[in-house]
C-alpha cells in the first residue's frame, strides 16, 4: 500500500491535492501537511476496509453541508507543533461520518484539536 502526502490544499478526492499521483485508496495512508487544508468531499470513494494509519499536521475537514464519510482501518494522528498556528485540526461538520477501526490520537506540545459541529 502507498502513502500519499498533500502538496497543496484541496479536496480529498482530487489528485492535485496529493501531487497529481492519484488519491489515497483502500489500505493506503495519507498525511495532511502543515499549512494545508484537505476537505473530505462528496467525491471521495469510501474504501471497503479503510485507510491505514494517517497523520494530520494541517487541517482535515469535512465538506460543509454535505454527507461525507472517512473510513479508517488504522489510527488517525492529529499532530501539534510548538505554536498555536501549527496545531493539527480534524474538523467534522454536520452530515460528516468518521468510521475508525483504531484510535484518534492527539499528540504535540500544544494539544491538537478535534472539532465536531
Amino acid at each position: 500500500m502507498a502513502t500519499y502526502t498533500s502538496t497543496q490544499s484541496g479536496n480529498f478526492s482530487a489528485s492535485s491535492t496529493w501531487g497529481g499521483s492519484g488519491v489515497p485508496g483502500d489500505g493506503d495512508a495519507f498525511n495532511v501537511t502543515y499549512g494545508h487544508t484537505v476537505t473530505i468531499d462528496t467525491g471521495i470513494s469510501i474504501p471497503t476496509n479503510g485507510y491505514a494509519d494517517s497523520y494530520v499536521y494541517g487541517i482535515l475537514q469535512s465538506q460543509s453541508g454535505a454527507n461525507t464519510t472517512l473510513r479508517m482501518n488504522g489510527r488517525i494522528y492529529v499532530k501539534g507543533g510548538t505554536g498555536y498556528e501549527s496545531l493539527g485540526l480534524l474538523h467534522l461538520r454536520d452530515g460528516a461520518t468518521i468510521q475508525i477501526n483504531g484510535t484518534i490520537t492527539a499528540v504535540g506540545t500544544n494539544t491538537p484539536v478535534l472539532l465536531v459541529k
